[in-house]
């Protein structure tokens, strides 16, 4: 459970900064505008402004939520870091059946349920191609590479 918590924890700290290079991206954008020469340019000009200011404002306040769970997240694992309950890893023993395939994807995607010949949507295409595109759009292409490697074994 620790690793999870550490990985929220880090998935968090690279949303932030990817929010922050965005934020700064439109600055720059927003400061182009502000100082341009000519007045009519600007007022021409002015509802990009505004749409990069807004977004630049729910970035922010989207970051602050980000930087707060992180906090939480961090101050939980140092208050329970000699937790024996903590080093386990989190068995769920929820029947898959019971489950929709958009609940057993989001379980998969985190590692609760593995990507095997015994998982319900293994053959599915469908779920499949869902499932690498997650993996793909985080980055995550050691798991991209070991469902394609799985895949072609059973195949």
């Amino acid at each position: 459970m620790k690793s999870k918590l550490q990985e929220t924890i880090d998935l968090l700290r690279q949303k932030v900064k990817s929010n922050l290079d965005l934020i700064n991206t439109n600055q720059e954008e927003i400061n182009t505008i502000l100082n341009a020469t000519k007045p009519s340019e600007r007022q021409e000009r002015m509802p990009e402004f505004e749409s990069k200011f807004k977004v630049n404002k729910e970035l922010l306040s989207l970051n602050n939520d980000l930087i707060k769970v992180q906090i939480t997240l961090m101050n939980f694992l140092d208050k329970h870091k000699s937790t024996e309950a903590l080093d386990n890893e989190v068995i769920t023993s929820v029947p898959l059946n019971s489950l929709n395939e958009d609940e057993i994807f989001e379980l998969t995607k985190v590692g609760d349920i593995e990507f095997n010949d015994d998982h319900p949507f293994f053959d599915d295409n469908d779920f499949f191609d869902r499932l690498l595109a997650y993996f793909e759009s985080t980055e995550q292409y050691e798991k991209c590479q070991e469902m394609i490697v799985k895949r072609n074994q059973i195949s």
